[in-house]
């Protein structure tokens, strides 16, 4: 999980298409630290074409400078406002 904790300059992460079921925040966190910069430049994550069927509530709240988000072809039942809760730099959604 912690595969990215070095990459704190990383702007873009590309996942898709890896049979992704679920979306583990500890991806794009630290663990639970509240002062986390793990990832905290990423600009561009792309999850699409994967299988998800669950994201945890608050999941991308660290990633403040996220400005695209690709979701697409996911299995996701519902999203809520939480799911995207510190996301005030995202311009497009996917």
């Amino acid at each position: 999980i912690n595969a990215f904790r070095h990459l704190e300059n990383l702007k873009i992460l590309n996942l898709s298409y890896n049979k992704l079921e679920n979306f583990d925040k500890r991806l794009v966190i630290n663990g639970e630290e509240e002062n986390s910069k793990y990832l905290s430049n990423l600009e561009r994550l792309d999850l699409g074409g994967n299988n998800i069927i669950s994201i945890e509530s608050n999941s991308f709240n660290k990633l403040i400078n996220l400005k695209h988000l690709n979701l697409s072809v996911s299995h996701l039942p519902i999203l809520t406002d939480s799911h995207f809760s510190g996301l005030s730099s995202l311009e497009t959604l996917h």
